[in-house]
């Protein structure tokens, strides 16, 4: 019978390689299940949002294809443009005139507006969502209910 003898190193190697094959999969499926896990930003694409901004309150409108369209003082307009990575949402309005950077937190927008004067401003806009009630049943300071019987 022949017995080989394994030197002192390759000994340990092999009684430490189950311990490391253990360390490295319990990081590879842990960080596999932290990335999953994690929320993705949705797109804004077909979404409204409104808020108050330089000249007042702008409405937006972020239309699929990446087409901005936006509304304030009273003037529509339909000459923007959006793009979107991640949870950084950008745009811009009329060829460049102004330019936005901002992170999408939930049914919040905040970042930075620029324009081709030189102005800077931040910026802060909300997800327009409509109210579910009907024109009997609205109540400002209370949740809709039913519209009441006839």
């Amino acid at each position: 019978m022949h017995r080989t003898v394994l030197a002192s190193g390759e000994a340990k190697m092999r009684r430490l390689s189950p311990i490391f094959l253990t360390i490295v999969l319990t990081f590879v499926t842990g960080s596999y299940y932290r990335v999953r896990g994690q929320t993705e930003t949705p797109s804004v694409e077909g979404t409204k949002w409104v808020g108050p901004d330089f000249e007042g309150v702008t409405n937006f409108y972020f239309e699929k294809g990446g087409v901005l369209s936006y509304s304030y003082n009273g003037n529509s307009y339909r000459n923007g443009t959006w793009w979107q990575d991640a949870d950084v949402l950008n745009f811009e309005m009329n060829e460049n005139y102004r330019v936005f950077q901002g992170k999408i937190e939930g049914d919040v927008v905040s970042g930075d507006s620029k324009n081709v004067t030189g102005k800077e401003w931040k910026t802060t806009f909300y997800r327009y969502k409509r109210p579910n009630c009907d024109g009997h049943s609205f109540n400002i300071s209370a949740t809709c209910g039913p519209p009441p019987p006839k």
